[in-house]
């Protein structure tokens, strides 16, 4: 069993290409060529981040060095730094101390845009004595439509699926702090199991999935709570980091990878990973989203039937590589009952990755493993299919440098959150890859779901119904008018409220002047308090009713409703 103190540095998950095999996702930016030396680029970014074609807006390239370099330049090519010939050759010039910049046009960064495409190939980022990286730019489709944003206070937004935060420091691969998840949950709801981190700029840093938290038994983990007494709701498991934005996306399978570490591959025995990582030995088992670790305990992909030749020897026959969870995987999540978990092959010699190619031959002899040798090692799983969860919730948070993101990197960056709920197949592109994509929902076999969706956090707001009463009779005969305060409290400021926005009673009455209201303390608490005045014909408060409610907005957007008591008198 992993013990907790290994969380987190094997959750630490990398992802790399591997000759002959498929990476499952690539946190760093593909295609370099050389061994890192310096100088080395610490991280890039830009401006804006995302490209909207409704616009010709051009954008701006800023590379920060550690040393600076003799020249550093942006090779215009049709697929990166692989094998394609140089369109344009532009340079960066030095703007700050290690900073430089180049601004392109539109019909440069997009020359090589395929319509439809979420991102586009810019091309090779070259610099003097350091391994070249892929440029790749978000993009903004027809198809991604602006969006609804609250502004609760200063340096935050927060639209459907995403909480756009002004960040203090790139994160450069590291996980975000108790703080950076405190501040999300001052502005989202609670039920969240994961939270993901778009960082503020791109650097050559992997995905990671960190665990938090773990109560699930029989899955190889032990029971650990790094967030205890951080006022961190429980429910959170783990958090997911992404170093390059243009890497995000909740449907595409490396997503889907990462929120799979919550539950594997932390088994040992014939199960365990042999290079140290959090996949699967080589095996059958590979064959799922989680995929096998290559030597750099890289997660891979294992796109290939094993044909067993009947002489100790087994032929691997390339294929589509896996988009769904494999039987193991649907019973470490709890979404597969251990009587429907067939049998598996593990090799025993895992020192053949060589063969890991379409024709290769992989030398038994082989271990035939199923759950119940998962249960003599860990026990079963607790919770047990049929009581494990199967609605899960991703929060996302996208950090931002300097400045809050624009309407249209909002729509992008929500849009690319919101597919994690889709419930059919979708097309991706990411880095140099593109294909079809199965969201959580059709990874999971339809078993689960999962919901990005940030409900932001309410606001606590009281009212009291014609203050100077306690029995609040409202005689539905008068034609006069009822008066309604809203109480300020030492956490809540009644001057945040849009007056503009007030309405009372089931008619949605408004108030009867043009100020809204007038500031008042009602209650003597000698904290200001709102009052405003409602024609009690306007109401729609009837015979039966038992409380009325004043519903509005803050200035920030957030809506509101509070309620109190009433008694109508016919």
């Amino acid at each position: 069993m992993r013990s907790s103190s290994q969380t987190l540095i094997v959750t630490a998950v990398l992802f790399t290409l591997m000759a002959g095999v498929a990476p499952i996702g690539s946190g760093a930016a593909v295609g370099q060529e050389a061994a890192a030396q310096d100088p080395q680029v610490l991280w890039s970014s830009w401006d804006p981040r995302v490209v909207d074609l409704a616009t010709t807006e051009s954008a701006t390239l800023t590379v920060f060095v550690d040393v600076d370099p003799a020249t550093i330049e942006v090779s215009l090519r049709s697929n990166g730094c692989v094998g394609s010939i140089e369109i344009e050759l532009i340079p960066l010039l030095p703007v700050a101390e290690r900073t430089y910049q180049a601004t392109l046009t539109t019909s440069q960064i997009l020359h090589n845009y395929v319509p439809g495409d979420m991102h586009s190939v810019v091309g090779c980022l070259k610099v003097s004595g350091s391994p070249r990286s892929n440029i790749v730019v978000n993009v903004r489709t027809s198809s991604m439509v602006d969006v609804a944003v609250q502004t609760p206070q200063p340096g935050v937004q927060v639209a459907p699926h995403i909480l756009n935060l002004i960040g203090d420091e790139p994160l450069l691969g590291r996980h975000g702090s108790v703080d950076l998840l405190r501040r999300f949950y001052d502005f989202c709801d609670v039920d969240f199991d994961f939270v993901a981190v778009v960082d503020m700029v791109n650097s050559t840093n992997n995905r990671t999935y960190f665990a938090r938290r773990n109560d699930t038994q029989g899955i190889g983990l032990g029971s650990f709570d790094f967030l205890a007494g951080t006022g961190v709701p429980e429910r959170l498991q783990g958090t997911i980091i992404y170093p390059i934005d243009s890497f995000f996306d909740a449907a595409e399978g490396a997503t889907i990878h990462e929120i799979g570490h919550r539950w594997m591959n932390w088994l040992d025995g014939p199960f365990s990973d042999p290079r140290g990582g959090v996949h699967w030995p080589i095996s059958d088992l590979a064959d799922g989203i989680m995929g096998f670790s290559n030597l750099a305990r890289a997660g891979s992909t294992f796109p290939f039937d094993i044909i067993d030749n009947l002489d100790g020897t087994y032929l691997l026959e390339r294929r589509e590589r896996a988009t769904e969870f494999n039987d193991v995987e649907l019973y470490l999540m709890g979404l597969l009952p251990a009587e429907e978990v067939g049998e598996h092959i593990v090799f025993q010699d895992q020192d053949q990755l060589d063969q890991l190619r379409d024709g290769g031959v992989l030398v038994g002899p082989v271990d035939t493993v199923g759950v119940d040798d998962i249960i003599d090692l860990h026990g079963p799983r607790i919770p047990a299919f049929g009581d494990a969860p199967t609605e899960f919730r991703l929060g996302v948070i996208v950090l931002s440098k300097d400045r809050l993101l624009s309407p249209a990197e909002v729509a992008f960056f929500d849009h690319m959150s919101a597919r994690a709920e889709a419930t059919t197949e979708l097309p991706f592109t990411s880095g140099l890859a593109r294909g079809i994509t199965k969201p959580f929902f059709l990874a999971t076999g339809g078993r689960a779901t999962l919901s990005t969706r940030c409900h932001i956090a309410a606001v606590d707001i009281a009212v009291d119904i014609k203050p100077d009463s306690e029995q609040n009779r409202v005689d539905l005969r008068n034609r006069g008018v009822i008066p309604v305060a809203i109480l300020g409290t030492a956490t809540f400021d009644v001057s945040d409220v849009d007056v503009s926005t007030l309405t009372f009673g089931p008619g949605g009455a408004s108030p009867t002047h043009a100020a809204g209201g007038h500031i008042e303390d009602v209650n003597g608490d000698g904290i200001p308090d709102l009052v405003s005045h409602y024609r009690t014909q306007e109401t729609g408060i009837s015979p039966g009713n038992e409380q009325a409610c004043v519903s509005g907005a803050l200035l920030n957007g957030t809506r509101f409703e509070a309620c109190d008591s009433v008694s109508a008198i016919p």
